[in-house]
């Protein structure tokens, strides 16, 4: 890695929650999605988690190197959507279970950051 490059977190290392789901599951959860012969998979709760479990992850990774927040940003907010769309789809039984689950991501992210960039913290 050069030396003026930001370190970046590889995401296909990252497990998460959402991984699991499918998109026949996310049609059957979801079936306001159809429009006529089209689904609008992007409009999906299940989307919207993906994109918190990615905030998460990146917040994650650069709090394990230090560096400050780029945006502000919330945990609890994140937490909130997580577990209201992680209920819909079956992956919580409710707030205890979604905060270990963003624990994990955490965890990961955090693991990635010490393992590739040697920072320890």
């Amino acid at each position: 890695m050069p030396s003026g490059d930001a370190p970046v977190l590889d995401l296909r290392c990252i497990a998460l929650p959402s991984d699991v789901l499918t998109l026949g599951r996310v049609r059957a959860i979801e079936p306001k999605l159809h429009r006529g012969r089209a689904i609008l998979l992007g409009e999906s709760h299940a989307a919207a988690a993906v994109n918190h479990e990615l905030e998460i992850a990146h917040h994650a990774f650069r709090a394990a190197l230090g560096d400050p927040p780029a945006i502000q940003w919330s945990r609890a907010d994140n937490v909130e959507v997580l577990d209201e769309v992680y209920r819909q789809y079956g992956l919580s039984t409710g707030l205890h279970a979604t905060e270990e689950l963003v624990k994990e991501i955490e965890r990961q992210a955090a693991t990635q950051a010490r393992a590739r960039f040697g920072h320890p913290r």
